[in-house]
């Protein structure tokens, strides 16, 4: 039996103009994340496990107005065939101008595809997880410069080297490189996690209950600004 991934709020897929997540989960979907966005949003959007289920729903998708790709419990240095056709697939669509955020897994993908090179953050491989405070160096999205966030981090890769494709627009204390913009095509990255849920806060990312809602509401707010971006 076939399986389709899920579409949420897409009756009329081929005249949409809706926001299409892409879920590279290994172990555990998101989809509490996405619904959580869709719900605080109303945003008309799409949801698809091309590493569970392949490319089909993506590919008969037409008019999406933004790409969002999640975050993966694999590595970009694994190589894995769906790593390369989803690098391909987003690829495509950057040159025919569709923005994309990038968001962990998905801001490493795409640094790797266009010759970053991304690595454990230490010989420890050790995941960290944890809630980080970044500052914005170069505005993008409406947001200023100087703007901060405090975000939940959940990865024990990062971007070492960063191609000359690429600009860092944020910093945190420990890392350069948290948010990327591409060059010439619409691509921003980020290995912070603006759409996790609470459940995903707590859990996953092992932020306390004192920055709980703090780290929940400038995810929120991180997440309006790309929306704005795209009207």
């Amino acid at each position: 039996m076939e399986v389709y991934n899920f579409h949420f709020f897409c009756p009329l897929l081929n005249i949409m103009n809706h926001i299409s997540f892409i879920d590279c989960f290994f172990e555990t979907p998101v989809h509490t994340c996405v619904n959580d966005f869709i719900l605080r949003t109303k945003e008309l959007s799409t949801y698809h496990m091309v590493s569970k289920y392949g490319f089909q729903s993506l590919y008969e998708e037409a008019n999406p107005r933004a790409y969002v790709i999640l975050g993966s419990a694999s590595h970009v240095n694994q190589r894995l065939d769906w790593h390369l056709e989803l690098a391909k697939f987003i690829d495509t669509k950057l040159r025919q101008n569709i923005p994309v955020l990038g968001i962990c897994f998905g801001h490493q993908l795409m640094a790797d595809f266009y010759g970053s090179k991304v690595d454990y953050i230490d010989e420890t491989q050790v995941t960290r997880k944890e809630p980080r405070k970044l500052t914005i160096d170069s505005p993008f999205y409406g947001i200023p410069k100087d703007e901060s966030f405090t975000l939940a981090y959940c990865h024990s890769q990062v971007i070492k080297e960063l191609s000359d494709q690429f600009t860092s627009i944020a910093h945190s204390d420990d890392f350069e490189n948290e948010i990327i913009k591409h060059n010439t095509l619409p691509f921003i990255g980020l290995q912070a996690h603006p759409e996790a849920s609470k459940n995903f806060l707590a859990n996953e990312a092992k932020v306390d209950e004192k920055l709980l809602l703090k780290t929940k509401n400038d995810g929120d707010r991180f997440l309006d600004y790309f929306i704005s971006a795209l009207k």
